[in-house]
């Protein structure tokens, strides 16, 4: 695949992950409930419509997130002053989020660029007033789609070699046009109308 269908496949399954991964949550939250026991929501409503990756992460698998917040992340930044060394220990953290899904040089590579976008969202924003207009919201929206479908590529190929062939050095082969676009005609109304009735 190549041009405009890697970053399409990219996107499907960035949506596909979270169908997945938020229904069976939501199916574990709901049997724990009829057993009288409350677990902690996984995921902010709405976290595909995140204008930065910093405001998607804060939305997202918020268990295992805040788990390597408070046990790895404020454990290592404690007593440091520096914005140097805090950024080199958001990116080591990052990095074993990413190895936590697999040790592998693939998801080395997913924790650090995500270690790195969140890292560059932050230095950027500090230097520019707070954009809060609507125009704003879904230009972030766009953005932060556009780049996570990217970076979905990555994490669904089998390795970083066929990661990088997808993204940098693609093959002639192409999926048909007509097999493709109605699928994403179908299906992206579809997951947001499920997004707005939840």
């Amino acid at each position: 695949y190549h041009g405009v269908f890697v970053w399409l496949g990219g996107l499907a399954f960035f949506f596909q992950l979270y169908c997945d991964f938020s229904a069976y949550v939501d199916v574990s939250m709901g049997v724990a409930r009829m057993l009288g026991v409350h677990l902690s929501p996984n995921f902010s409503n709405r976290v595909y419509a995140s204008s930065s990756r910093s405001e998607f992460w804060k939305g997202w698998h918020k268990t295992l997130n805040a788990w390597f917040r408070d046990y790895v992340f404020f454990a290592l930044v404690k007593g440091r002053r520096s914005a140097g060394k805090i950024d080199l220990v958001m990116l080591l953290t990052f990095i074993l989020i990413g190895l936590w899904h697999a040790l592998s040089w693939q998801f080395f590579l997913w924790g650090a660029l995500n270690g790195l976008w969140v890292i560059g969202e932050t230095k950027i924003r500090a230097r520019l007033p707070e954009l809060t207009s609507r125009f704003w919201k879904v230009a972030g929206m766009v953005y932060h789609l556009s780049l996570a479908s990217c970076m979905a590529v990555i994490f669904s190929t089998d390795n970083l070699g066929a990661s990088w062939r997808a993204l940098v050095s693609p093959t002639k082969q192409q999926l048909a046009e007509d097999f493709m676009l109605p699928k994403f005609i179908f299906i992206i109304p579809l997951f947001l109308f499920m997004d707005v009735v939840n």
